[in-house]
């Protein structure tokens, strides 16, 4: 199996079109034995059908911790947004 390039590599290729965080969580999370890009390249809807069942599984198990997370994230951006436009009115 062919190594990953690194993210300088894929930068350099014009692929730095994903979004960078999603790259890393998913590289974090599964050994770098698996080329999560290549099966995504090649199996594009069983890629969708897993991802699908695993959202559904987490949601269905800690589907209140998950909105609470998010629910935390969205006021904490909300929060910040607000400080940003206070900070331009007084500047």
């Amino acid at each position: 199996m062919p190594q990953r390039p690194s993210v300088a590599a894929r930068r350099e290729l014009g692929s730095s079109t994903r979004p960078e965080s999603a790259d890393r969580f998913i590289d974090e999370l599964l050994p770098d034995s698996v080329d999560w890009r290549h099966l995504v390249d090649r199996y594009p809807l069983a890629c969708v059908g897993v991802a699908s069942l695993a959202g559904f599984l987490v949601a269905r198990s800690k589907g209140g911790l998950v909105m609470a997370a998010l629910g935390s994230y969205v006021a904490a951006q909300f929060g910040d947004a607000i400080a940003e436009l206070g900070d331009e009115g007084q500047g």
